[in-house]
């Protein structure tokens, strides 16, 4: 069938006749080519999060895919072994060293404000006198913190002993119980005998101290405590649920370290700016979601890489590649004793990913399924993309808190 439209030009109309029926013909195969490839999407990324289970990974994993202003949700096993019960979108894991990209994000949050400078000397900010804190004549300074480039310890107080005496099964408890009773003043104290491991700026290592510091003189600068500032300038304006205190505690996942024992939760204040944040999927999606639309200033400036201007780089506690088409991707990675988290945010594609299971050590295999999920095309158009505002790890030798 044919059918005709009528056109004006100037004072005339004419008929013209378009191929209308086969116009209609080909946008509904492209459609339903757009749907079946959606549907061969969800089913390739079931079948991978199935396996992950089935291969004994974990008993529980989350998923969120974040692509053009949409998300997907997908979530896999059990919240433990002891219930049938299936993780949700809002099921709680803790998020290990992924904490410390939220630590930096506060840095770049007063970096912008000019309550401090990325280069400022450390020293500036803390009270008392350390001179031990510079190694021939560079001394640590904020990107330090911010990059795992100050040279600063894994853990004060060393966690190494309790390790060796307790064995990986009995030591998590110990250290947690450490943790409970540890306070940043006596950091602050011990601090004042500590040797950097290298010249400040040099080497990139692991460090929970360097955040636990960061966190320390974040909360000297703005004289309110670490949590407040994390609802203040993230948890509130991104959307997303508190990250600590015990209003979701009936909502966490019970952890488990890689001989499935339960392994205790992460708790106390000290420890909290460097591993002990927890949230859900749609809370971490939520943030993903800020990261693609650069939301404000103070995520802008902490996607920019501070380790060199090599090809692969850090920043702000991200790790930052290249990414296709000239982007970028930043990645973030953690585990604590019985969780694993990681998080992918490809600001240029338009698209980001949650994973978080209730498995310690995990980080590696989360990696390898993020990127099997890619090559599915989770970052093809699931709708029409959403305006965005313009733009302007290694282990720690303790596996306590990666």
């Amino acid at each position: 069938a044919m059918i005709f439209f009528l056109i004006r030009t100037g004072h005339a109309r004419r008929r013209v006749a378009l191929p209308f029926a086969r116009m209609i013909t080909a946008c509904a195969a492209a459609s339903l080519a757009f749907s079946a490839a959606a549907a061969d999407r969800n089913v390739a990324l079931k079948r991978l999060g199935n396996h992950y289970i089935a291969s004994g990974q974990a008993d529980g994993l989350s998923m969120a895919i974040i692509a053009n202003g949409k998300v997907r949700f997908l979530n896999f096993g059990t919240t433990s072994q002891a219930t049938a019960q299936p993780p949700t979108r809002h099921s709680v894991y803790e998020i290990g060293s992924v904490t410390k990209v939220f630590t930096s994000l506060l840095l770049a949050q007063a970096i912008v404000e000019g309550r401090v400078g990325l280069n400022d000397d450390i020293r500036q900010h803390l009270p008392g006198h350390y001179p031990n804190l510079e190694q021939q004549g560079v001394p640590v300074r904020l990107v330090h913190l911010a990059e795992t480039t100050s040279g600063l310890p894994d853990n004060i107080p060393d966690l190494a002993p309790l390790l060796q005496q307790a064995g990986p099964d009995r030591a998590p408890f110990l250290i947690a119980d450490r943790w409970k009773e540890y306070s940043t003043a006596d950091l602050l104290s011990e601090l004042r005998s500590v040797t950097l491991a290298n010249t400040p700026g040099s080497v990139t290592r692991h460090s929970n101290v360097a955040a636990v510091v960061l966190a320390a003189i974040l909360e000297r600068t703005y004289g309110e405590p670490y949590e407040k500032l994390v609802a203040r300038y993230i948890e509130v304006p991104f959307g997303m649920k508190a990250g600590s205190g015990n209003a979701r505690a009936a909502k966490r996942v019970p952890g488990q370290n890689a001989n499935r024992l339960t392994m205790p939760k992460i708790e106390g204040r000290y420890i909290l700016p460097a591993g002990g944040l927890r949230y859900s999927s749609a809370d971490l999606a939520r943030f993903v979601q800020a990261q693609l639309n650069r939301q404000t200033a103070a995520v802008r400036l902490s996607q920019q890489g501070t380790g060199g201007g090599q090809p692969a780089t850090l920043g702000f506690n991200w790790h930052i590649a290249p990414g296709t088409n000239g982007g970028r991707v930043l990645r973030a990675s953690g585990s604590t004793f019985g969780s694993s988290s990681y998080v992918e945010v490809r600001p240029d594609e338009g698209c980001g990913l949650v994973l978080l299971t209730n498995r310690s050590g995990a980080e590696s295999a989360l990696y390898i399924l993020a990127a099997a999920a890619l090559q599915h095309g989770i970052c093809s158009r699931l709708g029409p993309r959403q305006p965005t505002a313009p733009r302007a790890s290694k282990a720690d030798s303790t596996g306590a808190i990666r």
